[in-house]
């Protein structure tokens, strides 16, 4: 457990310690510790090849060809990772790209697929269960209409909830997501902060992003990340109100 405010106490659902992630001949993260709490969002930012979208990847183990996990623990809820199922772990730890990747399947058949696989009970549950995360996903209402009808009809900012809700369906612990808004409109961009702060609820949310007013409208905590390593980590008001190290108050000036 850790302390969040005075008094309130609230549980690590994510814990990282020592994390050492590279190639063989390049190291890309070094000695990462973090933690993130349970029902809240952390926004990690920092420059282009800082090491942002291979922490999420170490964190249900889809990291590329080559890079590898060379040192460290990472603890969901307690767990250590590596003695884990790699299904049952990227049940668990869900994560949504840039670009929204949806199955050449009717949108109903892209909730199914990995529920048919994962979850017992009949269809009718099923279909109940992915209908449920559908709503969750704030999407329900504009495509009760079309279950039926192809995926990749949707809007970009309709398929990136739909990868959101197939990800939810299978009830995650925490739900990682890489520039998830960086190819969308800011009305699209707003749909989906919306979703996350109510899907904090009932899963831990971690998000890279470039977008600070995205950041700072969202998160509860800020990680700002730079050459392969954590520099500081805050509350959000704080680190941007109040960054502690010089190298934060040098990217928030240059980037802002």
């Amino acid at each position: 457990q850790i302390r969040i405010k005075a008094g309130e106490m609230m549980k690590a659902q994510l814990r990282i310690e020592g994390l050492q992630v590279g190639t063989k001949s390049k190291e890309i993260l070094k000695d990462i510790d973090l933690i993130v709490p349970e029902r809240t969002v952390t926004a990690i930012i920092g420059m282009s090849g800082c090491g942002k979208s291979t922490l999420l990847h170490s964190l249900n183990q889809t990291l590329g060809d080559g890079v590898q996990i060379r040192g460290g623990k990472i603890f969901l809820d307690d767990r250590d990772i590596s003695g884990m199922d790699v299904g049952e772990l990227r049940k668990k730890v869900g994560l949504i790209g840039q670009q929204p990747t949806v199955f050449p399947f009717s949108l109903m058949n892209n909730m199914l697929y990995a529920l048919n696989y994962h979850r017992k009970g009949t269809t009718l549950q099923r279909r109940e269960t992915a209908v449920e995360a559908l709503k969750a996903a704030g999407l329900y209402d504009e495509v009760k209409d079309m279950l039926d009808s192809p995926a990749g009809s949707l809007s970009g900012g309709q398929q990136q909830r739909l990868c959101i809700a197939r990800a939810l369906a299978l009830d995650p612990q925490v739900l990682l997501l890489d520039e998830p808004c960086s190819a969308l409109d800011i009305k699209s961009t707003l749909r989906i902060e919306e979703t996350l702060k109510k899907l904090k609820d009932r899963c831990a949310v971690l998000i890279v992003t470039h977008n600070l007013s995205q950041a700072k409208r969202l998160a509860d905590y800020v990680v700002y990340m730079e050459k392969g390593q954590i520099i500081e980590r805050r509350t959000a008001e704080d680190l941007f109100s109040h960054p502690e190290r010089e190298e934060t108050k040098t990217y928030l000036s240059y980037i802002q």
